[in-house]
């Protein structure tokens, strides 16, 4: 279980939200001075006002709805900046951090005020497992032998339809570089799936998260730019070739086997009620 104080501590997130209170109040004080130095330049005519010629504040706008869409961006970038911060989404899947990134885009947020943040944060700590094992369900239905992939390599189906063996190949991974070595495929949805992998077994193994530069990616990609085609790390023995495949040994069968029944249908929680 994640202990909230791993997240943010209250009296950081107290000046953070200090922080936005006052960028708050001195952006209405600052857009009131503005509307009144416009008031004034009406005295040059009705077209006269404070701006430049091509000033970065659009003339037909009001300035209450200008401070409305500037106080909607503050929060977004509030929000943004705190969920960064603490570090829980790194360990969501990458649905789930589409729909938070979708949700807080549309404005479905909160105010920044102490008790909303502290209120958000402590629901993620209390969901701290659910949300672990989305990433690794999510990274199971990747490669698992039956899942949506169309591959039908052998090697993948060893072990049945279900269940993922030591050996596995994926395809439309790798691709040759201008300098006659190899690199990850220009695609973020494969490269993506592929970190949620590499996470989910860190996070399988009480690791924390991949840390670059000894990130599975980070490391596959020096080594093809050097033009090796092989590496390793403390999960896995890979090979790729210029077709495209990537070959993934998982070198750890404890983890393994808890990646399968977590995959599944099982949860962090029933290991954590089973050890």
């Amino acid at each position: 279980m994640l202990d909230g104080k791993e997240l943010m501590c209250k009296e950081t997130i107290g000046g953070l939200v200090e922080h936005f209170e006052k960028a708050s109040q001195e952006l209405r004080q600052g857009l009131a001075h503005l509307k009144t130095a416009n008031q004034h330049m009406a005295a040059f005519g009705p077209y006269a006002d404070v701006y430049p010629e091509s000033g970065p504040m659009p003339r037909h706008r009001e300035m209450d709805d200008y401070l409305r869409d500037c106080l909607a961006a503050m929060k977004k970038t509030a929000w943004r900046s705190i969920l960064r911060q603490t570090g829980i989404l790194d360990r969501a899947s990458a649905k789930r951090r589409d729909e938070t990134d979708s949700q807080i885009a549309r404005g479905e947020i909160p105010d920044v005020t102490l008790e909303n943040v502290m209120g958000v944060l402590e629901g993620l700590v209390r969901n701290h497992d659910e949300i672990v094992t989305e990433c690794i369900r999510e990274a199971y239905e990747w490669v698992r032998p039956d899942g949506w992939s169309l591959e039908r390599y052998k090697t993948n189906w060893k072990n049945g339809r279900f269940t993922l063996g030591r050996k596995i190949i994926k395809s439309g991974l790798i691709t040759g570089d201008t300098r006659g070595g190899f690199r990850l495929s220009y695609s973020p949805y494969m490269v993506d799936r592929l970190r949620s992998l590499d996470k989910a077994f860190h996070l399988l193994d009480g690791r924390g998260l991949p840390q670059y530069p000894t990130d599975l990616c980070t490391v596959i990609e020096q080594e093809g730019a050097k033009g090796h085609q092989e590496c390793e790390t403390p999960y896995f023995r890979c090979r790729w070739y210029r077709n495209g495949n990537l070959h993934i040994e998982i070198t750890r069968q404890d983890l393994l086997d808890e990646f399968n029944r977590v995959g599944a249908d099982g949860s962090l929680m029933e290991r954590a009620e089973t050890a």
